[in-house]
């Protein structure tokens, strides 16, 4: 459980899914690193293009949000993850049923708290959440620095992992000022090229909430897409999944508020363009608003556990502190430290703690 080092990551900004498990694919080589643009969909809310009733009583709806159908599917009144079928988890946009007993104890634990998912309302933000790179070692006490990100990633030279799963207590804003965010989130790629998934919560001025990402190569993508039905209040329990199908180009979200047991998930076909699995993300941020990047929210601290990516190769769960792992902490342009990574509690398990809000 070694911190790793290896570059200076600058680039920010900021404010989930139906559901398969990884399948057992061979990784391809890892995109090419280019810092996105951003080109996305225009802020507000979205419509779903269609919303069909289903013969068991669940819900498809569709939304088009620059120019991709993102899929959400509501689940017959019926129907509770604990008792359904693997077939009928990966049509609602479940995670799968782990096989292994470690890995079903979390998924029971996240499952057992679900009570409902709710008619989904989307809203497009202009908040971003990614990183660039700069090809030069900048290493602070062995740690990598980061202008926007704090936290840990695992480090492959291919494809490695399909999916990433975190859980994490909803962290309180104790900023006094409305200028100032914070977004907590797991996710795939974004270190090694401009590919990357993601979903998890934010929080700004006191107000709380859940959301997903999507940004690619060139600068495809969107940023922050709310899951305005899921209602995050601080001090609940939250437990974040995202994963890609290499076969069909699917991504997959999942966000659960356990304390309340509502949940949302999304599918969108993304294709290869936005995929990069050398990477798996547990990370506290400040994001970018339109083009620059927010002060960090004071978000005091916040104890990931469970911190896990999905082995492509091997079909099991990777523990981060088992694979190759690199902490961050994020500095402001001055040089002064904002966020700070801890050691590694557990093989899964770490605390990001607030310093400073920068600049």
């Amino acid at each position: 459980m070694k911190k790793k080092t290896s570059r200076f990551i600058t680039g920010g900004g900021m404010i989930t899914s139906l559901m398969i498990i990884p399948m057992f694919t061979m990784g391809a080589a890892s995109p090419p690193m280019m810092t996105p643009s951003h080109v996305g969909a225009t802020p507000g809310a979205v419509r779903p293009m269609v919303n069909v009733q289903l013969p068991n009583g669940a819900h498809q709806f569709k939304f088009v949000i620059a120019g991709l159908t993102n899929t959400v599917l509501t689940p017959p009144v019926n129907f509770h993850p604990l008792t359904a079928t693997n077939a009928q988890l990966k049509a609602y946009g479940f995670p799968a049923r782990p096989t292994s007993l470690t890995e079903l104890a979390t998924w029971e634990k996240a499952m057992g708290a679900w009570r409902s998912a709710p008619v989904p309302k989307l809203t497009v933000t202009n908040i971003y959440n990614n990183m660039r790179i700069i090809h030069a070692p900048d290493v602070h006490n062995g740690v990598e620095q980061s202008s926007n990100w704090s936290g840990y990633f695992t480090s492959s030279s291919y494809n490695q992992w399909d999916a990433a799963q975190g859980s994490f207590v909803q962290p309180t804003d104790y900023s006094t000022s409305s200028n100032k965010y914070e977004s907590s989130w797991v996710g795939l790629g974004g270190v090694n090229s401009g590919a990357l998934i993601q979903d998890g919560t934010q929080m700004n001025a006191g107000q709380y909430g859940a959301w997903y990402e999507y940004l690619g190569n060139g600068g495809a993508g969107v940023p922050e897409i709310n899951f305005n039905s899921i209602n995050v209040n601080p001090g609940d329990q939250m437990y974040t999944y995202v994963s890609y199908n290499p076969n069909d180009g699917n991504a997959y979200f999942y966000v659960e508020d356990e304390t309340n047991g509502t949940s949302q998930s999304a599918t969108v076909n993304l294709g290869s363009n936005y995929y990069d699995g050398t990477t798996a993300e547990w990370i506290n941020e400040r994001p970018e608003i339109g083009s620059q990047l927010s002060q960090l929210a004071d978000y005091g601290s916040q104890g990931w556990t469970g911190a896990q990516a999905y082995n492509a190769y091997t079909g099991n769960w990777d523990n981060l502190g088992n694979e190759t792992n690199n902490s961050i902490d994020m500095y402001s342009s001055a040089g002064n430290l904002l966020s700070q990574a801890g050691n590694l509690q557990s093989s899964t398990s770490f605390t990001d703690t607030w310093v400073a809000s920068g600049n």
